[in-house]
């Protein structure tokens, strides 16, 4: 690729191991800009980071392809494909490949949303039977996104709950802010 980069990273855990999923971004001259979320090992002893692979999963997909989120339960590891539908996959040890194992139509959203809704985090484990996932949903002109979080279950994996309102919002702050960065 002419260039490539990797941004948007999320910090998981498969047994003792840390992972950060991330997003892959290159371009070429044949298809322009290319975007694929993937998965990379962190070594904390010598302060690396080694790109592991981007999962293959078991349904077409359609580029831009982000914000898959992991998370580990009973030394399984799953991934939150995407909120509407709710799809989770089963996830091999070495990311690799994903199984789907729930696939169910979801629409949290009652406030504005502006177009697709993605992840923002991984998986966080709320309390003994419940995993809180924070997602979003964005405008482009102004660029404002809209944040949401959605609580389900941790043996069946069905939402039980969702914010009904946004519990933040933020956009591009103007000329004195930091390229990159939304301000809330």
């Amino acid at each position: 690729h002419p260039w490539s980069r990797i941004e948007d990273f999320r910090l998981c855990t498969l047994g003792l191991e840390s992972f950060a999923n991330h997003e892959y971004i290159s371009s070429s001259t044949e298809n322009g800009l290319q975007i694929l979320s993937a998965v990379s090992k962190i070594n904390l002893e010598d302060r690396t980071l080694t790109f592991v692979g981007i999962p293959v999963l078991d349904f077409s997909t359609e580029p831009p392809e982000k914000n898959w989120v992991f998370f580990e339960h009973s030394n399984v590891l799953f991934m939150v494909y995407s909120i509407n539908p709710w799809r989770i996959l089963k996830v091999s040890k070495d990311f690799r490949v994903g199984q789907t194992v729930l696939n169910k139509e979801f629409s949290p959203v009652v406030f504005p949303q502006a177009g697709f809704i993605s992840c923002s985090t991984n998986p966080i484990e709320f309390d003994n039977k419940h995993y809180i996932l924070y997602y979003h949903t964005r405008f482009v002109a102004p660029l404002v996104y809209i944040q949401g979080a959605v609580l389900f279950d941790k043996e069946s994996f069905l939402p039980v709950s969702y914010t009904k309102f946004p519990y933040a919002s933020g956009e591009y702050a103007g000329e004195d802010s930091y390229s990159g960065v939304l301000y809330v």
